[in-house]
Parts: structure tokens; sequence; C-alpha cells
């Protein structure tokens, strides 16, 4: 019988999922155009957005230390509302329908990106490299029997136990 390439430690589980979120924060920012000419520049107000998400998706690690996303989640976690600057308040108090406003700016940052693997049946976490850096390539499990800590990167949350283990040599600063 060939030996299975992933293999977990606590329940002896071939499959592992690779989990990926981060959070995305949206700005947006609108203006209204002052029509009676009293605003400043031609504006009447000014009126900003901010939303934060959570966005997680995960799939399956494969043979090769590559995976595809199986699944996808998008949650709005902080709605901060909207905050105006009045510029001109006969025009500002005029202003009907959000198709009255005109979108100056909006951008979405993806931030705190947080990479991790389970295993698919205890859902123990697993500690793992990268094959490139800046968290590129495959993903190397150290509970995969061809796991070579000399071939990878730490995720940087693993940084200091690999030190430890002599697996690394520590960064001088």
């Amino acid at each position: 019988m060939a030996q299975e390439l992933y293999r977990c430690e606590r329940c002896s589980g071939h499959v592992f999922i690779v989990v990926h979120g981060c959070r995305m924060v949206t700005n947006n920012l609108k203006m209204l155009r002052c029509r009676c000419g009293r605003g400043p520049d031609g504006v009447a107000a000014h009126k900003t957005r901010i939303v934060v998400e959570e966005f997680a998706e995960w799939g399956r690690l494969d043979e090769e230390h590559g995976w595809a996303w199986e699944a996808k989640n998008l949650e709005e976690v902080e709605d901060r509302g909207e905050d105006y600057q009045v510029l001109c308040e006969r025009c500002a108090s005029r202003a009907e329908e959000d198709s009255d406003w005109e979108v100056l700016d909006e951008f979405t940052e993806d931030l705190d990106h947080e990479f991790y693997v389970f295993c698919g049946e205890c859902e123990k976490e697993i500690e793992f490299g990268w094959s490139a850096p800046d968290r590129q390539g495959g993903i190397w499990p150290v509970e995969a029997s061809d796991f070579d800590p000399a071939c990878c990167l730490p995720e940087p949350r693993y940084y200091g136990l690999w030190v430890d283990r002599g697996w690394i040599q520590e960064e001088e600063e």
C-alpha cells in the first residue's frame, strides 16, 4: 500500500484544507455639486462611507502542494455609516436621491491576510511553510512525508518555532 503524502499526527487524516482570510475595507467618497454658486469650488457636500468585510476562501491541498479555492465567503462586519461634510446647506438640503451624488473615489484595501492549514478530519491546525518568498508558491505542511524545512520558508507565525528547532537561522537586524 502506498504511503499517503499527508498524515495528521493527531487522527491520521489524509485530507488537509488550506484557508485564506483577510479583512477588506471599502472607502467610498461622493460629492454633491453646488447649483447655487455658494459652495466652495462648486461643491455643496462630501459624503464618505467605510465598510469593513471579512473574506474567507478554502480548498483542499493537493499532492503538488497547491490548492484551488472550492468555497468563498464574504461577510460584512462593520458599516461605519456615512459621514457628511456640508459646504452649502441650501443645495445639500435639495438633494433627493443618491443619484444626485457623484462618486469621486472608491477603493478597497485588503488587509491582514492570514493562511492556515487544517486537517480535514479533526480540524487540527497544521504547521507549514511556503516554497517561495512572500507567501508564494506551494504549501509544505510539516506533517507531509516529503517535508524538508531546507526547501521552504516558514509561514510568518511559525518563524520562531523554526529558529528554535534549528531549521533556519535567525535573521540579524
